[in-house]
């Protein structure tokens, strides 16, 4: 079967050449399909992106003869010879003579990067077609290899690429290259075996790359009507960054079964990598949402404000239009006003899909015109906002997102984002301007709803600004794409329910009843605002405390202040025993002043790493912390520790808890009592055991509290090796995380971590105890046993669906006896801290075989659905 069909399609040609490895120095982006006519036509083409700008990488452009139809014969067609000459920035690139079979030709770096274009992503291209027919269909992709290869100054067609090259290596590899594109793929495969292990490290990894990619065009069976088999093909194509090629296979899925929700965003996503095109995209993310049928959604209010014009506006400053949004006008016209609709709505699709169709985002809109009396109003660091006079009331709304016009003066300013503690009533709010891309709108929500988890503590922090670029398969094209990742693959069912920013609230059924004892004085000398430690969690001394008395208070705020008069910088612990009907998870509405730490049962829900600040500082309100409580059937106790400010920021000291369902209604059927029940009291909180194995499926939904979290104390036990050392740099995007033995032999699956790690020069991308952050998904840590050996496997949130699948296994004949499928040999999560986030590792017992012969690369631990 021929690598491209004969009539040269868009879809076999982007297919077909979009290659695997899931990083930007491996992995091509594709750029679509253009056309040319039979003369001299100036194009603009996008060039490939991520979230700082245009990749490193060549354009690699694919072609082949013409068709033109056979007068007299109908279904009859010949191909006509054809020359194209591209010229860039005034210089002429050499001719690229087409041929019967696709070829390719290579604009490398220096050639993009010295256009005009370049900054804003973007290459101006002059294309000259000579031939007899009336236009040329050619592909474009953004490669790696020739620059990576043979340097960034030839250009050329690929052909000649092996003629430039010193190393026969990388001769032979372009020379393979070109057979695999011209359809020759037996040969190809062929060739890139020979290399696959050969002395040129970098040919070396390109050769792999095509051997995994080969391995699906040359599959036995190429048509089915077998959704897991097609699944399967897509996250193995997808985890190894052949994305085109991944869309197809999630595409036949969603034939085959429309209702499945993960195969339509999947297959939504790898679209939106690739084609980008805003109409189709929302029409996968609607059927994403629809197909997961999520019941009781949470609702998620936001305000979305647009101001129609500028009277803020120098003279000679105008709004700033772009190219397609041209206007002269010193407003935004109406088509306008339409078109922030629209992209708003498209935002909201992809977070309704994103989260599985649980989160719902309820948008009102407000538009603020010339002679309003609502104006616009400065907030912290200067983000523009609604007044608190146009929501009326604290907990309408959870966002609100301000879009105005920008001015010219305004080219290169950001859109901004403040949390709900300075925001408009309780709300967090992004300012926005009228050219923001659906990609911002996105991004800008994720970062409040990030914002959100930190506040509630609903899981692991997840990142703002630059290191959001750390999420989904990549190289990701902007930050919008991978807070939408994020969000797919990082945030949990749980977390979801959890993170809130407001709600209405509902005054007289807050618990009221409580034993109160303190107060607890806080030593030591009180530091500067901005370095106070925080000490809710700190252990309460022993001994009978200065207070202890039962407080029934007639207001839903607790005021210790009131209690413990004159307490200073001082702790108080309030306890109350409340009966639930059920088992059930609850939200649980915090207010605090200062800061608070709450125990259900003895499991600390809520560790107060965020003390109120802002609007709340010092100010007894209630419900102004989102938390959640695991209520069990009978009397549950909870526990809060609060804790004030010394002087001056001793205004106030109190706090509240208020139970409600995810819709904000009371709970039925709770009572409260401020002593200990004489019984039906529920058992103290047991964490997860370490050393069992647990099944993904049973805790997917909210793996950071059903799993251990493994510390390396925990990984010591677990595998016996008692100097197991863990140890990370992540900053972004890039860095290292390693799971390492001091006494192990240095060997290519075992390194001595790094001291430090230069993201511009270090890399690691063998499969060892090693993650490069920039460049891998998975580490592995061999460990001894009786009966056969086995390895820790650690996995990124991405890759664990095409891990706990896929995973190729040849040691589990060593172990002699029938072993459970990965899925169901889950050990556990680490975490690891890097720039604003918190990143999570699930941890997999695996059996990998003799370390000394795992595969080279991570991706070919994964054993594709071949027959």
């Amino acid at each position: 079967m021929l690598f491209f069909s004969i009539v040269l399609s868009a879809t076999a040609i982007s297919a077909s050449t979009s290659r695997a490895a899931s990083r930007a120095d491996m992995t091509p982006v594709s750029l679509g399909t253009t056309t040319w006519k039979s003369s001299t036509t100036r194009r603009t083409y996008k060039l490939p992106t991520g979230p700082n700008g245009p990749l490193p990488q060549a354009i690699v452009v694919i072609a082949s003869k013409p068709f033109v139809e056979v007068q007299g014969a109908p279904d009859a067609r010949r191909q006509v010879p054809a020359d194209v000459l591209f010229n860039v920035s005034g210089r002429a690139l050499p001719k690229w003579t087409l041929t019967d079979k696709p070829s390719a030709f290579v604009i490398n770096r220096d050639t993009i990067e010295s256009n005009p274009g370049f900054g804003d992503g973007i290459i101006e291209i002059t294309v000259n077609v000579t031939t007899s027919v009336d236009a040329v269909t050619a592909v474009l992709l953004g490669m790696p290899d020739p620059s990576e290869l043979v340097g960034h100054a030839i250009d050329g067609p690929l052909g000649s690429f092996a003629d430039h090259a010193a190393d026969p290596h990388v001769a032979a590899y372009f020379r393979a290259l070109a057979m695999e594109i011209d359809g020759e793929l037996n040969e190809a495969r062929s060739e890139y075996a020979k290399l696959a292990n050969g002395p040129n490290e970098k040919v070396a990894r390109f050769a792999r790359r095509g051997l995994r990619m080969l391995a699906y065009r040359l599959r036995k069976r190429q048509l089915s009507g077998d959704f897991n088999e097609h699944f399967q093909w897509g996250l193995y194509l997808q985890q190894t960054g052949t994305f085109a090629l991944a869309r197809q296979e999630f595409e036949e899925c969603r034939i085959l079964y429309p209702d499945d929700p993960t195969a339509q965003y999947r297959c939504g996503a790898l679209h939106d990598r690739s084609i980008r095109n805003i109409m189709d995209f929302s029409d996968y993310m609607s059927r994403a949402g629809e197909a997961a049928g999520a019941e009781e959604p949470v609702d998620w209010h936001v305000l979305v404000v647009i101001a129609a014009s500028r009277p803020d506006a120098a003279p000679n400053d105008r709004i700033l239009f772009r190219p397609a949004l041209k206007d002269p006008l010193d407003r935004l016209p109406g088509g306008h006003v339409n078109e922030i609709l629209n992209r708003w709505v498209v935002a909201e699709l992809s977070i309704w899909a994103a989260t599985g169709g649980r989160l719902r985002l309820m948008t009102s809109f407000h538009q603020i015109r010339d002679g309003d009396a609502e104006k616009l109003v400065e907030y912290k660091s200067g983000v523009l906002g609604p007044p608190d006079s146009l929501i009326e009331r604290r907990g309408w709304f959870d966002s609100v997102l301000v879009v105005r016009p920008r001015l010219t003066s305004e080219r290169d300013k950001p859109n901004r984002m403040i949390g709900g503690e300075f925001g408009p009533q309780g709300a967090a709010l992004s300012d926005l301007f009228h050219d923001a891309s659906v990609d911002e709108y996105i991004e800008q929500w994720c970062r409040q709803f990030f914002w959100a988890v930190h506040r509630s503590e609903a899981g692991p922090a997840l990142p703002v600004g630059g290191d959001m670029a750390a999420y989904g398969h990549r190289p990701v094209p902007s930050n919008g794409f991978a807070s939408r990742e994020a969000m797919h693959y990082h945030v949990t069912p749980a977390m979801l329910r959890r993170a809130a920013i407001a709600d209405a609230g509902r005054p007289g059924t807050h618990v009221h009843t409580w034993r109160v004892e303190g107060p607890y004085p806080v030593s030591g000398s009180p530091p500067a605002n901005s370095n106070r430690d925080k000490h809710v969690l700190d252990p309460i001394p022993s001994g009978t405390p200065e207070r202890s008395l039962a407080v029934d208070s007639e207001s839903d705020f607790i005021d210790l202040a009131a209690v413990f008069p004159n307490a200073g910088w001082a702790r108080a612990v309030a306890t109350s025993w409340v009966y639930s009907p059920a088992d059930q998870q609850v939200r649980m509405w915090i207010g605090q002043n200062d800061g608070a730490a709450v125990w259900v049962n003895g499991s600390c829900v809520h560790k107060g790493n965020s003390y109120s600040t802002g609007n709340y500082d010092d100010r007894n309100l209630v419900d102004t912390v989102a938390s959640y409580a695991p209520l069990k059937h009978g009397w549950n106790k909870v526990r809060v520790v609060v804790e004030s400010w010394p002087a001056p920021s001793d205004k106030g000291w109190g706090f509240s808890i208020r139970f409600c369902d995810w819709k904000n209604n009371p709970i039925p059927g709770l009572a409260y009592l401020c002593r200990r029940p004489s019984k039906g009291n529920v058992p103290s909180y047991e964490p997860p055991a370490v050393g069992s194995y647990y099944s993904w499926n049973s805790v997917k939904d909210n793996w950071h509290d059903a799993l251990p979290r493994l510390d390396e104390e925990q990984l010591r036990s677990i595998t016996g090796v008692q100097d197991l050392e863990f140890s990370h740099s992540i900053d972004g995007s890039s860095g290292y995380v390693a799971f390492a033995s001091a006494s192990r032999p240095v060997s290519r699956t075992h390194r001595t971590p790094p001291a430090a790690w230069d993201p511009e020069g270090d890399s690691d991308v063998l499969l060892n105890n090693v993650i490069d952050w920039a460049r891998e998904h998975c580490a592995v840590f061999e460990i001894k046993k009786e009966g056969g050996n086995s390895h820790l496997l650690f996995l990124r949130p991405e890759a664990i669906d095409a891990y706990l699948t896929l995973l190729h296994e040849p040691g589990i004949t060593e172990t002699g006896a029938p072993v459970a499928r990965p899925e169901h040999r889950v050990l556990g999560y680490v975490e690891v801290p890097g720039g604003t986030a918190v990143h999570s590792l699930l941890v997999v017992e695996s059996y990998l075989g003799d370390g000394a012969k795992l595969p080279i690369e991570e991706e070919d631990l994964l054993e594709p659905p071949l027959d």
